[in-house]
């Protein structure tokens, strides 16, 4: 069992539209024993009528160019392999799957699926060169290794798209960010419910430490088949053909490079073959890729990128306190995830609240909503929840919505109110910092705090800290 909500959230959904289409699933399961027989293959593609025709119209495909028309599955399997009917299955399962999912803008499919393809092709010609025995898991390996970023855009209550959106003011790696607003990162979301599906041990390593060593102890074909894909992922990040269209450049593990002879390898020739096999798969996926040219001005760019963002490697999920400006950097850490932990409001608001109330040390924090019917607000949760003060006989109390309050919902900024406000001395505080919650720029709810036992006052920068909690709350 996973010791994270969101992999044991997804692995106990029992989702109608899984990461990974049922076939496909049962198609790596299958190929992860070696006494697969091209009848199970051809068996298993069967049970799915669609899948199975758009196999054939790929096998039959100018992009392999077989003297003769292939009619079933098992003649194909025999023609071509096992492993690379399997994989022209699963690449048009997950293309069907990421394509024609309902991705946020932040996180785009067809760039997503080229980089995918660029490292997959790139990794399986590498394979060759080095004149390794099983180029198709390598292959393989690469079209896979970024698939836990898919599973945080459709299945994790903070969005891949989202958490994209805010990433340029986290001045952390996003590595870290995905630590930071997850819990967890995408290659150990992958790595995880890889091996609970009882994927290939290739499959799953190389998801979990294509940026750095998820185990130390791997065998040496395994190592390679990482690096391989390691090194693959950053030369398409270098060609512009990243997953995603920020400012980012992974840096491949010192060990990784040293796995693979880059002197011996023909690299003109190995890139003009990738760039060559992509645009054929172009035609066999409808897709335009990038042109050479284009690519080459991407290279251009992806370097002075480089210099712009250069972000030190991560440190396997601590965040050192090395800028005492930024929020990220400082001991905040657990009111910024504790949103994400959880997909029910009774278990993640009050956790919030505990968090806040822990980690700025105000005397008290709580949960406004809105009652927009009868013109009132009432709090929803608070922190210590042992306060009088904030209940009627244990139930939510109701208070006016004040003139105060009604220009924070109107100016949707956070601010500081006094006791001349009714809202305010209700509460039996002399000032209280409020700061709005919202929801596709429509304020949904409050977060209200206050020194009311200590009576220290409020200070603005308070209010800067807790506005990315109050984001992560609308998420």
């Amino acid at each position: 069992m996973s010791t994270n909500p969101i992999v044991q959230q997804f692995l106990d959904s029992n989702s109608d539209l899984p990461v990974i289409p049922v076939v496909a699933i049962k198609l790596l399961q299958l190929t992860a024993e070696h006494t697969t027989a091209s009848d199970d293959i051809a068996t298993v593609l069967k049970s799915d009528s669609s899948l199975s025709a758009k196999v054939l119209r790929v096998v039959n495909s100018a992009f392999f160019g077989l003297p003769k028309r292939i009619n079933n599955l098992s003649h194909a399997v025999t023609l071509l392999g096992v492993k690379q009917v399997r994989n022209i299955a699963l690449e048009l399962s997950l293309f069907d799957y990421i394509y024609h999912g309902h991705m946020g803008k932040g996180f785009n499919p067809i760039t997503y699926w080229q980089h995918s393809l660029f490292v997959a092709i790139l990794s399986r010609r590498i394979g060759r060169l080095m004149k390794l025995a099983d180029v198709e898991t390598l292959y393989l390996a690469g079209l896979m290794h970024d698939l836990g970023k898919v599973i945080m855009e459709f299945h994790s209550n903070v969005s891949y798209s989202d958490l994209l959106g805010s990433f340029h003011t986290s001045g952390v790696s996003l590595y870290e960010y995905e630590r930071v607003m997850a819990g967890i990162s995408h290659d150990e979301i992958a790595y995880e419910i890889f091996t609970a599906w009882e994927f290939p041990d290739a499959i799953c390593q190389a998801a979990a430490s294509h940026h750095h060593l998820y185990e130390k102890d791997l065998s040496p074909e395994t190592l390679l088949i990482v690096s391989i894909v390691a090194v693959a992922d950053f030369v398409a990040w270098t060609q512009g053909l990243g997953s995603h269209t920020l400012p980012y450049q992974p840096q491949p593990l010192p060990e990784f490079i040293q796995q693979i002879p880059i002197d011996k390898l023909d690299l003109i020739d190995l890139l003009h073959g990738t760039d060559l096999e992509m645009k054929q798969l172009g035609g066999v996926f409808r897709l335009q890729f990038p042109s050479i040219e284009q690519l080459r001005a991407n290279v251009v760019k992806s370097l002075f990128q480089l210099q712009r963002h250069i972000i030190p490697p991560p440190h396997n999920g601590s965040i050192a306190d090395e800028e005492k400006g930024n929020l990220f950097h400082q001991e905040n850490q657990q009111s910024l995830t504790s949103p994400h932990r959880s997909l029910d409001p009774d278990h993640f608001i009050p956790m919030t609240l505990k968090a806040l109330y822990h980690d700025f040390g105000c005397d008290r924090f709580y949960l406004i909503r809105l009652n927009r019917h009868n013109r009132s607000t009432f709090i929803r949760e608070w922190w210590p929840q042992c306060d009088p003060c904030l209940s009627h006989n244990g139930q939510p109390r109701q208070l006016p919505l004040t003139n105060d309050i009604k220009s924070i919902l109107r100016g949707r900024e956070p601010s500081i109110l006094t006791a001349n406000d009714d809202f305010v001395s209700a509460l039996k505080a002399a000032e209280m910092g409020v700061v709005p919650i919202l929801v596709r720029n429509r304020v949904v709810g409050l977060i209200g705090f206050d020194n009311r036992d200590s009576g220290k006052s409020l200070q603005q920068p308070l209010l800067k800290m807790i506005v990315p909690v109050a984001f992560e709350l609308g998420i």
